[in-house]
């Protein structure tokens, strides 16, 4: 027994069940023997000595299947109790029958044990040792009043013990299920946060070079920009020359009185209309760049839209009467006034109005009104070409036309719509178009009108006796009130720029903190706005007002004299480069006095020649006086007096805004009024300050500064 025992260890880490049963039922056949009186000792050492190649060979079979292992086992358990029977003679061994009946229903199944069962009791039937002893007979009965009852009992009992191990063993097979899954989804797991951690390295990788590609960016932006204002002097400075000079040639009789041959003049009005178109060009890219730095204001006011449709059709009108086409306007008379900025929206209407006048050939042009949902909506009709399918998508994209198989495309920028998007959706509207091929397209585009509010039933009329209601509608305000903001500005510089960002606010100019502090109290200012005139006083300046007025929000700002408006430098008026001599007229005009000596001062000679002669064709009478730069200017103020100074911005050395500063600085020269030429609107020009003060009579709680720090962190990391 000893023997077989160590040779199943050695012959695996885990002991089979079926060796151990073949060593017990050795060691409890050889106990049996030992006492029991044994005839023969050679014998029963004979029967050991199987044990060895037995307990092999269940080895063997085990390892090839379980399940015939164990068949095997209860043979070899079978044939070991027969033969202890049979060939070692020893009496009552066969009742040992019952151990591969119980082992059977335990490693198999009760069938198994039924079949064991019935194996041994043929057995028993068939020993052949009974007739040597007269007691045979009954050890058969007696070993089948053992096994029988045996397999009953093992019967009864093992349909709850098989039960318990079929859930034990799907449990089993469950949880073996569950913790593979268990495994693989922690194996997934790793994977995934493996993946997710070079993803995060990706993402701050990403994240570097997103910061460094936006710092080129601006860079590219402020580049930009910088193009655009040098594109404004460097072209707009020669085509005032180039279209001023062809306009003299054109009227050369009038100006020099000699006249000019017919196909020269013909030549030179081809120049004049390509000047213009080049002009346009350039006003177009401005306003274009200026939009897109996000540095166009909208001059908002009430406006009614029929004056600015009848504006853009009196320049649009002697194009289409001389295309022999017809024009229908149909615009209600009820249209209600829009909040809008009417250089603005009269540049959309222009556009969509010159755009199908250039491009329909027969046909005619029909402009309708209408008012839909708070919305008013122009629309431009026209039986041009259409747009064809493939070009909607870029119609508005710029430089781009959609009709470029048309000749008449290429007379315009492909700037206009690209333009007019923009203008519209600042003002909250938007624009599109209907088209037709070979019959036509309609451009459409609507501005929100602010609706009024419902009328409401007066308390008066349940409480008072006689109330009359009444009939007659009140004036419909032109816009809602809007919050107050209090400007105190000794200089007068701020509070005409802020029109143009005020589409909320409204705002009231004092010029001492007397004032500031009154019209705070009797407007109900949420706010006071102070412009300081240098850094050094704002502070005292913030100081002085938060104390006169402890509950209201004081802000502070310093903005520049340079960047501000031409008018808040003394000048009087600007004159944009290029013009004509109708601009130069109005200027003159416009002074309401009667002007004798002009001063025109420019860098460039040809400038200064044609802006001198362009004011003698004006007015023959007026004496011109050339200066060409800062110091000579001044120098002719003091000594000559003009009655008017046409000074140029951009100049070597003393330019433009110094001159007016040392003007204002000496009492002889301020009354000269001053008109500015230049190349660059001024409106249009960024205004900035280097400091912005806020403060509370009460002092700011921490929690409000660190909300400040935050809004503001926020406002001054992103872009103009």
């Amino acid at each position: 027994m000893l023997g077989s025992l160590l040779f199943s260890f050695e012959a695996d880490d885990h002991l089979p069940t079926t060796h151990v049963i073949v060593a017990i039922v050795i060691g409890a056949v050889a106990l049996s023997v030992g006492a029991w009186f044994v005839p023969s000792p050679m014998k029963l050492l004979g029967l050991v000595m199987y044990a060895y190649p037995a307990a092999g060979a269940l080895w063997l079979f085990d390892r090839l299947d379980t399940r015939l292992g164990r068949w095997a086992t209860l043979i070899v358990l079978v044939a070991v109790v027969y033969a202890t029977r049979s060939f070692l003679g020893i009496a009552g061994a066969l009742a040992l029958f019952a151990i591969p009946v119980a082992l059977a229903a335990a490693l198999l199944n009760l069938s198994s044990a039924c079949i064991v069962t019935v194996v041994s009791t043929v057995l028993a039937a068939a020993d052949p040792t009974r007739s040597l002893s007269g007691a045979g007979n009954s050890e058969i009965c007696v070993t089948l009043a053992v096994i029988w009852p045996l397999l009953f009992v093992l019967g009864g009992a093992q349909v709850p013990l098989y039960k318990a191990v079929t859930w034990s063993r799907e449990h089993y097979a469950l949880a073996r299920e569950l913790l593979e899954k268990s495994r693989d989804h922690q194996a997934q797991l790793k994977d995934t946060l493996d993946a997710l951690a070079h993803a995060n390295r990706e993402l701050a990788l990403a994240n570097d070079r997103l910061a460094a590609l936006r710092l080129v960016a601006e860079q590219a932006r402020k580049n930009k920009a910088a193009f655009a204002a040098n594109l404004s002097h460097e072209l707009r400075t020669p085509l005032s020359i180039i279209i001023g000079m062809t306009e003299l040639i054109r009227d050369a009789e009038e100006v020099y009185g000699e006249s000019i041959p017919a196909k020269a003049k013909s030549a030179i009005d081809v120049i004049y209309r390509n000047s213009e178109h080049l002009e346009n060009l350039v006003n177009d890219v401005l306003d274009l760049s200026q939009v897109e730095v996000g540095r166009l204001a909208l001059q908002r006011d009430s406006v009614d839209v029929s004056e600015l449709l009848d504006s853009a059709l009196a320049i649009v009108r002697p194009l289409v009467e001389s295309k022999g086409l017809a024009l229908r306007v149909l615009v209600p008379h009820y249209l209600p006034r829009v909040s809008c900025d009417p250089r603005r929206i009269r540049q959309v209407i222009l556009n969509l109005l010159s755009n199908a006048a250039r491009h329909t050939k027969t046909g005619g042009i029909t402009i309708e009104g209408s008012l839909q949902e708070n919305h008013l909506t122009i629309s431009v009709h026209d039986t041009g070409p259409g747009i064809a399918p493939e070009d909607t998508d870029r119609i508005f994209e710029p430089f781009q036309s959609g009709l470029k198989e048309h000749a008449e495309a290429h007379k315009g920028s492909g700037l206009g719509l690209s333009i007019s998007k923009h203008f519209v959706e600042m003002h909250g509207g938007r624009i599109w178009f209907e088209s037709d091929p070979g019959r036509g397209s309609t451009f459409h585009f609507c501005l929100p009108v602010t609706p009024l509010p419902a009328p409401t039933r007066r308390p008066e009329s349940s409480i008072v006796e006689g109330w009359i209601k009444r009939t007659a509608r009140a004036p419909e305000p032109a816009e809602l009130p809007a919050n107050r903001i209090v400007v105190y500005d000794t200089g007068g510089d701020l509070y005409p720029l802020l029109s143009r960002y005020g589409d909320r606010l409204e705002f009231y100019h004092t010029t001492s903190i007397a004032e500031a502090v009154e019209t705070t109290e009797q407007s109900a200012g949420q706010a006071i706005l102070a412009n300081a005139t240098n850094s050094g006083e704002l502070l005292s300046l913030v100081d002085m007002l938060r104390a006169r007025l402890p509950d209201v929000p004081i802000l502070g700002c310093v903005l520049p004299q340079r960047r501000l408006h031409a008018t808040l430098h003394g000048a009087r008026d600007y004159l944009m480069k290029p013009f004509s001599r109708s601009d130069v007229k109005r200027i003159l005009d416009g002074s309401g006095k009667a002007i004798g000596r002009v001063l025109v001062v420019d860098d460039e000679e040809d400038s200064l020649h044609l802006l001198a002669e362009m004011v003698r064709f004006c007015d023959p009478r007026i004496e011109v006086i050339e200066a060409s730069g800062g110091y000579d200017a001044l120098e002719a103020m003091r000594h000559r007096s003009p009655d008017l100074v046409l000074l140029d911005i951009v100049m070597p050395g003393v330019d433009g805004w110094q001159v007016l500063t040392a003007k204002g600085q000496e009492e002889n020269l301020r009354r000269i009024p001053v008109v500015l030429v230049t190349a660059q609107d001024p409106q249009n020009q960024p205004l900035s300050s280097e400091y912005l003060v806020a403060s509370l009579g009460a002092g700011l709680p921490f929690g409000k500064i660190m909300d400040c720090c935050e809004s503001l962190w926020k406002l001054l990391t992103q872009p103009d």
